[in-house]
């Protein structure tokens, strides 16, 4: 995801930015709040912060350098491990794409309840 501006202090923000990616069977990494990390977890999603447990994103200070580096440790691996990897990915992968669809008919149920 791409979230350039953010500051600590204010509440998450989830757009299409993370929800695209899920549905699109694609891991993220969060370039914004790293408070969104705990939030989707607490919201039922996975995240693929394990993959690269030598950066620890959820408390990141430097968001836009820790991305640097998982590129830099993507890109130092070989076709077959990355695709491993994403072998490896997939069934977190497929439990968020079924994920969103069960959390944005929860979200639908809310607001057709709202004042109910």
């Amino acid at each position: 995801s791409s979230e350039t501006c953010f500051n600590h202090w204010e509440p998450v923000f989830v757009n299409e930015r993370i929800w695209k990616p899920m549905i699109g069977l694609r891991p993220y990494i969060i370039q914004g709040n790293p408070k969104t990390y705990r939030w989707l977890e607490k919201n039922g999603f996975r995240t693929f912060n394990k993959y690269w447990p030598h950066i620890d994103l959820v408390h990141s200070v430097d968001v836009l350098n820790d991305h640097i580096e998982i590129v830099r440790f993507l890109g130092g691996k070989s076709k077959e491990d990355k695709m491993s990897l994403y072998q490896d990915m997939l069934p977190d992968l497929m439990y968020n794409k079924e994920r969103f669809y069960e959390f944005s008919r929860e979200q639908k149920h809310k607001m057709e309840n709202l004042f109910c």
